[in-house]
C-alpha cells in the first residue's frame, strides 16, 4: 500500500504572522516619528508577510514522502526536482524532534539516515506527527527484510 505524505505550512505562517505583528506594533509606537513613512511601512510589512506565507504554502505542496513496499521516497522542488530514494533496508537511523511551537500543532521534523553518508539523507520539516510514526512503523516493519 502506498502512503503520501505532505509537511503542513501552518508553523512558518503562524511565525510570520507574530513577526509581522510585533512589528507592527513597533512601528505603531514610532508612528509619531515617522508620520509621513507609517502608512506604506505597515503595508509594505504585511504584503512582505504575504509573501512569505505563499512561498511557505508552496514550499509544502512541492515536498512529499511516498511510502511504498519497497523504499521511501523523497521529493522537493518546484523548478528542479530533487528525489531522494532509500530502501527500508538501508536506512540505519531515524529520529525526529518537535519544539515547542511544532508540539502544540501536533507537527515535528522526522531525519533518516543511511550508513556512511556525511549528511542527513531525509530532513522534512513540519510533517504532521501521526505521519512520522507511521513513516517510523513502515521502516521498522520493512527494515527488517534485507533483499
Amino acid at each position: 500500500m502506498v502512503q503520501t505524505f505532505r509537511p503542513t505550512p501552518i508553523v512558518q505562517v503562524v511565525k510570520f504572522i507574530l513577526i509581522a505583528i510585533f512589528v507592527s506594533l513597533i512601528l505603531l509606537f514610532l508612528r509619531d516619528y515617522i508620520p509621513t513613512i507609517f502608512p506604506p511601512l505597515i503595508l509594505a510589512l504585511w504584503l512582505i508577510t504575504l509573501f512569505y506565507i505563499l512561498v511557505a504554502y508552496i514550499r509544502t505542496k512541492t515536498r512529499s514522502i511516498v511510502l511504498d513496499e519497497e523504499s521511501i521516497t523523497y521529493t522537493s522542488g518546484l523548478f528542479t526536482v530533487h528525489k531522494v530514494i532509500l530502501h527500508y533496508f538501508k536506512i540505519t537511523e531515524v529520529t525526529y524532534t518537535q519544539d515547542i511551537v511544532q508540539r502544540l500543532f501536533g507537527i515535528g521534523t522526522i531525519n533518516m539516515d543511511t550508513a556512511g553518508g556525511n549528511t542527513i539523507a531525509i530532513h522534512v520539516v513540519d510533517l504532521r506527527i501521526n505521519d512520522i510514526k507511521k513513516t517510523i512503523q513502515q521502516i521498522n516493519e520493512k527494515g527488517d527484510k534485507k533483499q
